[in-house]
């Protein structure tokens, strides 16, 4: 037996008593928090061990319990002696699968299945007010259209280069994947080595506070844009065809030209002379000196600005055009 497992199952022999004591609690008072919380706490620490010693079925049931608990503790399951009965017999197959692993013996593939559905159906109980960490699963077309205008000219300039591709890389991690001994950093880094990159995002918006953040789960996404050559699809599949396609949403394609083309028509960036815009704006400014107290000076400048802001695409690019705003250039009464 190596070390590393030697070692978890040292730390599984503790918690798994940790969890007996805790069950005694809420056998004489159904519901004690307290005692909730350490059956959280214990399922949080041997799902992560298990998963680094790659104790998978540990590790799929403790993260089951886990999530049930985590649920009720936030109020969105309510703890019940039907709850109670099915997380007892789910620590229960835990020490058993922990007996099993030192044995060096494999578990019932059936009875495995039969106790992860019934644990199963209390992810079910909580679902309708329990939100997702990462964003709703999408097509590739919903993450091109929200693209900004200067990522979509970059991708498109980069459509138009001779023998070359562009592909089109999601990757939404499981927010438990570190527990399961992987570093999507890696995996990250394992796709930027096979193109040159187009457009790189990573998207924070589910980051909670830091109050409430938790060091150990994965809060961002990625979103990336490779330039490489044709026929790579095969290869940048093989960078995630490890992980599990349950709890980790990827997608991975190669766009063609005149998709893209398609897709933004009508919303392609165009190409703009930022002297002719500034102009535009300078004699803006001229007419509204001319004009000061006119009620038609306001709006004027407002429609032109809202005018230009169309055709260029994107009000940031106007903002960058401009710069820092000239408290002159505000609308006069």
């Amino acid at each position: 037996m190596d070390e590393l497992l030697a070692g978890f199952l040292e730390d599984a022999e503790g918690l798994l008593e940790n969890l007996d004591r805790a069950a005694l609690v809420l056998e004489r008072e159904p519901g004690n928090g307290d005692a909730i919380r350490d059956l959280f706490r214990s399922a949080h620490t041997l799902k992560g061990a298990a998963g680094l010693v790659g104790a998978a079925e540990i590790s799929e049931v403790t993260h089951l319990l886990e999530e049930a608990l985590e649920n009720v503790l936030a109020g969105r399951l309510p703890f019940t002696s039907n709850l109670a009965d099915l997380l007892f017999q789910g620590f229960d197959y835990v020490r058993e699968l922990v007996t099993l692993l030192a044995s060096g013996m494999q578990a019932d593939p059936a009875r495995h299945v039969e106790v992860l559905a019934a644990l199963g159906a209390l992810r079910g109980a909580g679902h309708d007010t329990v939100s997702n960490v990462g964003p709703q699963e999408d097509s590739g077309n919903d993450y091109l259209s929200r693209l900004s205008a200067d990522a979509r000219a970059e991708i498109l300039k980069a459509s138009e280069r001779e023998g070359m591709s562009v592909y089109q890389v999601v990757l939404k991690f499981d927010p438990e994947i570190f527990y399961t001994g992987q570093d999507p950093l890696v995996i990250v880094c394992e796709i930027l080595r096979l193109g040159d990159v187009v457009s790189f995002v990573c998207h924070s918006e589910s980051l909670p506070s830091l109050e409430e953040l938790d060091p150990e789960r994965v809060w961002v996404w990625f979103e990336i844009y490779l330039l490489a050559p044709p026929g790579m699809l095969s290869e940048l599949r093989e960078t995630v065809e490890f992980l599990d396609p349950d709890s980790n949403q990827i997608l991975i394609c190669e766009l063609k030209k005149e998709d893209l083309t398609s897709l933004w028509a009508g919303e392609r960036p165009l190409s703009y002379d930022t002297g002719i815009l500034k102009e535009i704006l300078r004699q803006q400014k001229i007419y509204i000196e001319q004009n000061k107290g006119r009620a038609t000076a306001a709006p004027s400048l407002e429609r032109v600005l809202s005018l230009i802001a169309g055709a260029v695409g994107e009000q940031d690019i106007l903002d960058r055009l401009l710069g820092e705003p000239d408290p002159d250039w505000r609308c006069f009464n």
